[in-house]
């Protein structure tokens, strides 16, 4: 029997690697105290944004959602002998990610700040193990694929985001 990829266990792992712990402090960027001197979320959670509501958000915020196409997978066979050896998944997230607009020039800035921070502690985490122990990986690899604008429609209001495209690769038997 073949093991199959549990997306819920990886988006969940993705926010406590993005959350942190006490004990690497420095990779967390959560807090519930928010200032202009620090790149921290006071939301990062599992699920879609309701984007008529970002009053409810709590901002500056990041949601882990799935991509448009949540999975791609690829059967891995011997054809001498007939044999399946297991299976190559492709699998992207969306990480949405806003902050309140009060400043255009002064949030992109910081979109941008956030969308580096974002990156660098994936990156610094590339399998998704676990964040206390650094055990368990949940994927082979996770990366950034592209960062895009929330939607071209915010710019100006009173919110402003970016999407940040994650792919993810793992091999199952």
């Amino acid at each position: 029997m073949f093991t199959e990829i549990d997306l819920d266990a990886i988006k969940t792992r993705i926010v406590a690697v993005l959350k942190g712990t006490t004990t690497n402090p420095n990779a967390a960027l959560f807090d519930l105290v928010v200032t202009k001197d620090k790149v921290t979320f006071r939301t990062i959670t599992v699920g879609a944004p309701d984007v008529n509501d970002f009053k409810e958000m709590n901002p500056p915020a990041i949601f882990v959602t799935n991509d448009d196409t949540i999975e791609e997978d690829e059967l891995i066979a011997d054809p001498t002998t007939n044999t399946v050896l297991g299976s190559k998944h492709t699998f992207r997230f969306l990480l949405v990610y806003i902050d309140k607009a009060k400043d255009g020039k002064a949030t992109e800035k910081r979109l941008d700040d956030f969308g580096k921070a974002i990156k660098e502690v994936l990156k610094a985490n590339y399998q998704l193990k676990t964040v206390d122990a650094g055990t368990d990986p949940l994927v082979d690899r996770i990366y950034p694929e592209s960062i895009n604008i929330l939607n071209r429609d915010l710019t100006g209001g009173n919110f402003q985001g970016r999407v940040m495209r994650l792919k993810c690769t793992k091999r199952t038997s």
